[in-house]
């Protein structure tokens, strides 16, 4: 028996799947390809499968930003929550987890369309300032403070968050190696004079 691929991908189709190809359209062509119609399109189903999964087009948004925070900043948490070690081990840990599995391929592109959506933007504000207690903390523990600990966390976080859109593309192998000289950079204490 012979089974149609697009019958099975249809039946297979979920909401977490929705999300991940409406980022991915995100990235590739932009918040203005966000629409209803274009997306069913390209996913080769009706609106009906769209409404199946969304109330409305507000309800969808809201769900993808949420999606993006949840895999770009809430795993990132989660997983860190099971690190033990020094301050140190665990940022190095904590940049290295966001290389290996790509976490920031979507900031750029979210941060522009939040540009243009009030409530892309809201999610936006509260990821960052997740993101930054987050690092604040890690460089608190090291015995960074005021200014200097605040630069630093902004610093990282604007770094790993621009890097997948703005820089010339570099292999896993080549970021990882700068990534080792980017933590020694951020975690020994700046010398004035």
């Amino acid at each position: 028996m012979v089974i149609d691929k697009k019958k099975k991908q249809k039946k297979n189709l979920t909401r977490k799947k929705w999300l991940e190809f409406s980022l991915e359209i995100l990235i590739k062509d932009g918040n203005t390809k966000l629409r209803i119609d274009h997306l069913v399109r390209c996913m080769g189903v009706t609106k009906g499968s769209f409404y199946w999964h969304f109330k409305d087009r507000d309800d969808f948004i809201l769900s993808l930003v949420e999606h993006w925070a949840k895999i770009s900043t809430l795993v990132v948490v989660e997983h860190m929550k099971q690190v033990q070690g020094s301050a140190e081990k665990r940022l190095f840990e904590l940049m290295q987890y966001i290389v290996i599995n790509d976490l920031t391929r979507y900031d750029i592109a979210v941060r522009a369309w939040a540009l243009m959506e009030p409530q892309v933007a809201h999610i936006v504000r509260k990821t960052d300032k997740r993101r930054l207690n987050f690092i604040r903390n890690l460089f608190a523990e090291m015995g960074f403070g005021g200014k200097e600990q605040e630069m630093r966390a902004r610093t990282l976080i604007t770094f790993h968050a621009m890097e997948h859109g703005l820089l010339i593309k570099k292999t896993e192998e080549d970021r990882l190696e700068m990534l080792q000289l980017r933590h020694a950079m951020f975690t020994h204490p700046m010398t004035t004079g």
